[in-house]
């Protein structure tokens, strides 16, 4: 296959979704398929411009990177810039970057990206380079391209993938304008009615695209993330970051927490009830949430719990070492959503217990994490979770650890993941 992808997220970006783009492009030419990338250009003090990943791309794949244009030049957050991140609250700057991106974004921050991208991707197909387009939802933009190539070339074969919903069941719409809100929903209506194909990372999020825009379900598949076996044992090799203590239980969260989809009031209370029961086994644990909370504000005060740390936005690789050498990987399930978090994934390669906290009765992290068997799954509730965490650490003391919370799910390596989108994907003969 001649595959184009197109994606605003790709290295140097460090999020999950530029993580996601690399893999499936990365062994999709590992498995013979010529391979281009469409993408952004982007600036080196963006707060998530991480330049190491740029070494981790197969030197056989071919990236074009495009002007983000005047809204992103505007709105990007900066390294070093005062944010909504750590323990403080927004900045003024922030705050007006909100405004911005709320009313003259639309969809989204790279709006003005679409012309260069659409150009550059009309400019490879028509010299007979590729002959699929394969666009991935985080952010909308990319449908937004691949939903106006397809209009001016019928011909190509067009691949629309979503990490999570766009306007179906979104939380994080909910502030927005009524007329921006009408203004998406149609587009993405005609994305999901002109793709030949639609891929989604849950049975949920399928059934309700399905149920949403009346999608024919034979023009739908399932994919998931993975991870990269043979990176974890060279990572592996580096030893254990500085944040990692020897003689504790390390428990270790990775990544933004977003207070409007996470609700972490549960866990602190869980581990405040420890300190006050069970004092010799707080003093053994060291917590550590590696990454920004967005709004500190939105959840309770914890500074009476000095085992609790919060660290800056660490790269890629460091940020791995963490979960590698972690006893305890806290996996938060997004509450109001059919999203599964990429993270997970990334954890499925470890050898640490997993302790998933679900953010509501319908995560779709409950039928995975359950086949899982990788470690407690519980409702977002402080009691289940100090048992959880209670019943983990004399696992441990005692050397009880069932051997499934402590082994790679084979499942989850990239190059199972990869060959079954590629099988999903093929032309039928």
């Amino acid at each position: 296959m001649n595959i184009l992808f197109i994606t605003i997220y790709f290295p140097p970006m460090n999020n999950s979704a530029s993580i996601r783009s690399l893999y499936y492009v990365n062994y999709l030419r590992k498995l013979g398929h010529n391979v281009g990338v469409v993408t952004c250009r982007y600036n080196e003090d963006h707060i998530y411009h991480d330049s190491a990943l740029n070494e981790r791309i197969d030197g056989d794949v071919r990236i074009y990177r495009e002007s983000a244009g005047y809204v992103y030049s505007k709105t990007y957050a900066k390294k070093g810039e005062s944010g909504d991140g750590g323990r403080g609250g927004a900045s003024g700057t922030a705050r007006i970057k909100g405004v911005l991106k709320k009313y003259m974004a639309v969809p989204d921050s790279f709006v003005f990206w679409q012309k260069n991208a659409i150009k550059k991707a009309e400019e490879l197909i028509g010299a007979g380079e590729y002959d699929m387009v394969f666009s991935m939802h985080e952010l909308p933009s990319s449908h937004m391209v691949a939903y106006s190539i397809k209009k001016r070339m019928p011909g190509i074969r067009w691949v629309a993938y979503w990490s999570d919903p766009w306007t179906v069941q979104s939380s994080e719409r909910n502030d927005q304008p009524l007329l921006r809100k009408l203004y998406e929903r149609g587009v993405e209506k005609n994305v999901v009615m002109e793709a030949d194909i639609c891929l989604f990372t849950s049975e949920q999020t399928r059934n309700m695209y399905v149920d949403t825009f009346g999608l024919e379900p034979d023009k739908t598949g399932i994919v998931y993330r993975g991870y990269d076996g043979a990176y974890y044992d060279k990572i592996r090799g580096l030893g254990a970051p500085e944040g990692i203590l020897p003689d504790r239980i390390n428990i270790v969260h990775t990544g933004a927490i977003y207070t409007q989809l996470r609700d972490v009031d549960p866990f602190i209370d869980a581990i405040r009830t420890i300190k006050s029961s069970s004092p010799e086994l707080y003093e053994r644990l060291n917590i550590v949430l590696l990454g920004e909370i967005d709004n500190i504000k939105n959840i309770q005060s914890f500074e009476d719990l000095d085992i609790i740390s919060i660290r800056k936005r660490a790269p890629f690789e460091e940020a791995l070492r963490y979960m590698i050498f972690s006893n305890v990987n806290i996996l938060w399930g997004n509450k109001a959503s059919s999203q599964i978090p990429g993270k997970v994934y990334e954890y499925m390669g470890t050898d640490s217990c997993i302790l998933t906290i679900l953010g509501d009765e319908l995560d779709p992290l409950l039928d995975i994490m359950s086949e899982a068997n990788r470690g407690p799954v519980v409702r977002n509730d402080s009691k289940e979770i100090y048992r959880a965490v209670m019943d983990i650490a004399s696992r441990m003391d005692t050397g009880t650890m069932p051997g499934g919370w402590s082994n790679r799910n084979e499942k989850y390596r990239w190059e199972n993941v990869v060959a079954d989108l590629a099988e999903k994907i093929a032309v039928k003969a």
